[in-house]
């Protein structure tokens, strides 16, 4: 028996009212299985309390949400008290945000041209905003968000940043890499829009604003150095340049060379009487490559091989054992395990424990002994036993 108390506020009363009941839980094939006419109950308490999707613009929650905080006005332009909070400030300017992607429909989207009473008395609804990116007209946060990151990073909603994190090239150079996609480096021109600088010019050039592609590309001192590397490009936003330069025939000469013009950079910034020539650069950026190239040669000739372990299963009517053991010197106990699947790789049985031994080798013999133990008292007939350990292998055999 199960006691089960509810307590809740009623739409037709201020106060709270509760309830005990008692239920019988039966066990079913996955767990506990509740009645249905307490499923019903509670569905019906949910319903008459929040409302169905249809019947939502008619709650009382509702209404009190849009009488204090939009004023009864609508959601995209209703007005921000200023003693309002910081959420509520934030959810505003997140409406303003997306406010352009809304369109207006002619009353509540279900009217019909031939059949409904259009009088010239007035409308015979509001007119309402929808969600215009959805073919559902219903706004949902993925489509929200992925609206406003095309909107303002050129964003290709069937892209990812995966192709940053999978570079091969020092960790540094991908954190640039995907600070330069979110326009979050402190260039001129992101200084100048967070309220750090006075002018958004080149300090370099001092010609034109400085964003991400001047200062990586555009600027002369920049293009200077890309053009004795010999590296050229046309001019595209900072999505595709960046992209197209990941797949490259040499990753390390170009993203090293974003990192050193971008050093260069903010070395003259404040140092003034000892800027970096654009020779100087080349020379860096060539030290660079080489000891990048070296190391990941290096790399690839001390990695082991990589094997291509994975579980195969065990022929049909058949089952497998898997066993395994760790031996504790200084405590002299062993922990093994033991796990059974069938040939569809399904856990079957399995068990865990600690044995007090002398050696490893004593405790991968214990652990396979262990589990053809299981299998044989589980009614397992045709079993395959696999182990790590070759020692217990051939002992075995």
């Amino acid at each position: 028996m199960v006691e089960i108390g509810i307590k809740a506020r009623d739409k037709d009363h201020i106060g709270s009212n509760s309830f005990n009941c008692h239920l019988s839980c039966y066990p079913c094939q996955r767990g506990f299985s509740v009645p249905d006419f307490l499923q019903e109950e509670a569905l019906s308490f949910y319903k008459n309390l929040f409302g169905t999707t249809e019947e939502v613009e008619d709650k009382p929650w509702v209404a009190l949400l849009r009488a204090k905080y939009l004023r009864n006005e609508g959601v995209l332009d209703g007005h921000v008290p200023c003693n309002a909070s910081h959420v509520w400030k934030s959810i505003s300017k997140a409406f303003g945000a997306l406010k352009d992607a809304f369109s207006w429909c002619f009353g509540s989207l279900d009217q019909s041209f031939w059949s409904d009473n259009w009088s010239i008395e007035g409308p015979i609804a509001q007119d309402v905003p929808f969600w215009g990116v959805a073919s559902s007209r219903l706004y949902s946060a993925k489509s929200g968000y992925s609206w406003l990151a095309k909107r303002k990073f050129d964003w290709n909603e069937h892209d990812n940043w995966l192709w940053v994190w999978r570079l091969h090239i020092p960790e540094k150079y991908k954190f640039l890499i995907w600070l330069n996609l979110h326009n979050a480096i402190p260039t001129s021109e992101f200084r100048l829009s967070r309220g750090l600088a006075l002018s958004s010019t080149c300090h370099r050039c001092q010609n034109g604003y400085e964003s991400i592609l001047r200062c990586l590309w555009e600027c002369p001192s920049a293009k200077e150095v890309w053009n004795l590397l010999g590296l050229y490009s046309d001019n595209s936003n900072l999505h595709d340049w960046l992209y197209r330069g990941a797949r490259s025939g040499d990753v390390f000469l170009f993203f090293s060379t974003i990192w050193w013009i971008w050093r260069s950079r903010n070395h003259d910034l404040f140092n003034i009487d000892d800027s970096w020539s654009a020779s100087k650069l080349v020379s860096l950026i060539c030290s660079s490559v080489r000891e990048f190239h070296t190391i990941f040669a290096m790399h690839q000739s001390l990695s082991p091989p990589s094997l291509c372990l994975h579980w195969i299963p065990p022929p049909v009517h058949s089952v497998k054992l898997n066993c395994d053991a760790s031996w504790f010197a200084h405590s002299g106990y062993a922990g093994f395990g033991c796990i059974i699947r069938n040939p569809d790789g399904c856990w079957l049985k399995g068990c865990t424990g600690k044995v007090e031994v002398c050696s490893v080798l004593f405790a991968e013999l214990y652990a396979i002994w262990r589990g053809l133990l299981l299998a044989w008292e589980s009614g397992f007939r045709k079993v395959i036993c696999e182990t790590d350990c070759l020692e217990a292998l051939f002992l075995v055999n």
